[in-house]
């Protein structure tokens, strides 16, 4: 007697997205099944079954990319189904002057031990000063970048659009925040509403962009610098030897 073995499908649909939660349900091909379900954010998962054809996953970060998959419990060769959805958010565009804090140019490249640990700061001393400071723990800063002077951050802080704020309160709170996390003189030199987290890609490559151009002007001021000592050492030996005859 020979059997058959059919593949269980799950479709998954994104009913609803805010700034803390996802909502969706599920259909399978399998009915009465268990299933497993998984959130991932970056390298953490959390993961439940349920026998449920629907879920709602709350207490989520603003302006985050979820990976979201479902999966038949009972059927280990069924692969599971997965979407990507990001959480909705109220974007502000910060660039802000550390002047206690000195750059060096490892803060150019995002995967140095210097910015991976300035932005390590930034978000862990600010993020929890300003979830004390406006009543909530939904709030995330998504840092985009570095540039000398003593050191500006560019960065977007990041709020559920149900928390929304206006640019002159959010700009109090940090300023008053970051004073105290970074010293007196720091400043917050601006601040604007971004309608979309998108646009940290065009923020980090104007900053990439920046960097380059800076380490070109370096080249370049050495090279002359180089040039400029070449032709006075060239000088006073051909002024030598005349003088000699």
């Amino acid at each position: 007697m020979k059997l058959s073995h059919f593949a269980v499908t799950v479709s998954i649909e994104v009913q609803n997205v805010t700034g803390e939660e996802i909502k969706l349900n599920w259909t399978s091909s399998s009915k009465g099944s268990l299933y497993n379900i998984s959130i991932m954010d970056g390298k953490e998962t959390n993961t439940t079954t349920t026998n449920e054809t629907k879920t709602v996953f709350k207490n989520l970060l603003p302006g985050h990319l979820y990976t979201i998959s479902v999966a038949v419990s009972s059927c280990a060769e069924n692969k599971k189904t997965s979407v990507t959805v990001r959480t909705d958010n109220q974007a502000f565009a910060c660039e802000v002057r550390l002047k206690n804090e000195i750059f060096n140019n490892t803060l150019y490249n995002s995967y140095s031990e210097g910015y991976a640990a300035l932005s390590k700061k930034i978000k862990t001393d600010v993020v929890g000063a300003m979830s004390a400071e406006l009543g909530n723990n939904h709030s995330d800063i998504d840092v985009l970048g570095f540039r000398p002077g003593s050191v500006i951050a560019d960065f977007l802080f990041l709020l559920p659009k149900e928390d929304a704020m206006d640019v002159d309160g959010i700009q109090a709170q940090l300023s008053k925040v970051l004073r105290s996390k970074f010293g007196n003189d720091t400043k917050v030199q601006s601040l604007s509403v971004q309608s979309s987290t998108d646009n940290s890609s065009s923020w980090r490559v104007a900053v990439i962009v920046l960097g380059v151009l800076l380490g070109v002007a370096l080249v370049l001021i050495f090279l002359a610098i180089l040039f400029y000592i070449y032709v006075r050492r060239r000088s006073g030996m051909e002024f030598s030897t005349v003088y000699s005859w």
